[in-house]
């Protein structure tokens, strides 16, 4: 490998700040030029009208929509207190307990009849079949009766 003599490495130097040089000129040049383009493009492109359009359109959309949801939620919130209401404008508390009282009443009386028939009719009442009822004595043939 031949080493480089200082005048080729000055040289070496010189060409590559010339190069940079002429390549940072040449990026400012293109940044330039695209920075312009870009901006005319933003402010004059029918792409740019129809999206600003579209988007203040949409926006527009959106906060009617808004506002119609919040009057709705202000109605489902007028119904909701309503509804809690019906309970005692319909007075179901109290007629609850009426009734819990009519049904423990009736369940109570009902109760008392059947255990009175129950020991009114003791020899049927317990027993499940016609062979257990007369083997328990209540039942004497016609035939051993005479």
């Amino acid at each position: 490998m031949t080493r480089l003599t200082p005048e080729q490495k000055a040289a070496n130097r010189e060409n590559f700040k010339a190069r940079d040089r002429a390549f940072n000129a040449r990026r400012k040049e293109w940044r330039t030029a695209r920075d312009a383009a870009l901006a005319d493009f933003d402010n004059k492109s029918p792409e740019q009208l129809a999206m600003t359009q579209a988007i203040a359109a949409s926006e527009e959309s959106r906060r009617a929509r808004d506002a119609d949801a919040a009057e709705l939620r202000q109605q489902i919130a007028a119904l909701e207190a309503r509804i809690a209401g019906l309970d005692d404008k319909h007075r179901l508390s109290e007629l609850f307990e009426v009734r819990r009282t009519a049904v423990n009443a009736r369940n109570k009386a009902r109760s008392a009849l059947q255990e009175r028939m129950d020991n009114e009719f003791q020899d049927v009442s317990s027993v499940s079949s016609a062979v257990q009822w007369a083997a328990s004595g209540h039942f004497t043939p016609a035939s051993q009766q005479a």
